[in-house]
């Protein structure tokens, strides 16, 4: 239930539709990218898949939660962080949302640049999906 009522104040603050709000968390779409947010066994995890994209260091990354990026077996790369739930707050949550979008801009762009390095989003909503679009500018 914390689960589900962190992710509707997060709905609420970031002024996002309810119907990108579901059963099993939480779908966004932000530009070229679709962040996912799901929780099982008391497990946060936050990821966007990037495509087959060139992985830099991970070291800019460093930031907590760290982000990490892994590839699967059809060379196509994922961009993910976890937390335990009980350590998560609507704060942290925001921040992770929007150094995940920040930080797969940067990936998609071959740069390396972390999250925190980069000034001003230049993330689009995306229209495709009107109804679940990230605003363009998140702030915690």
């Amino acid at each position: 239930m914390m689960f589900h009522a962190m992710l509707s104040t997060l709905v609420r603050q970031l002024s996002l539709p309810q119907e990108c709000l579901h059963e099993e968390g939480l779908d966004l779409q932000a530009g070229p990218f679709s962040l996912h947010i799901r929780e099982r066994d008391q497990l946060v995890t936050l990821f966007i898949p990037l495509g087959d994209i060139q992985t830099p260091s991970l070291a800019a990354m460093a930031d907590w939660p760290v982000l990490q990026l892994s590839r699967d077996s059809e060379q196509s790369t994922l961009l993910w962080c976890r937390e335990w739930l009980d350590k998560l707050d609507v704060d942290l949550l925001t921040d992770m949302v929007s150094r995940m979008l920040h930080q797969a801009e940067a990936l998609t762009q071959g740069t390396a640049l972390a999250a925190t390095e980069l000034s001003e989003p230049a993330i689009e909503p995306a229209m495709s999906r009107p109804n679940c679009a990230i605003p363009t500018t998140i702030r915690a």
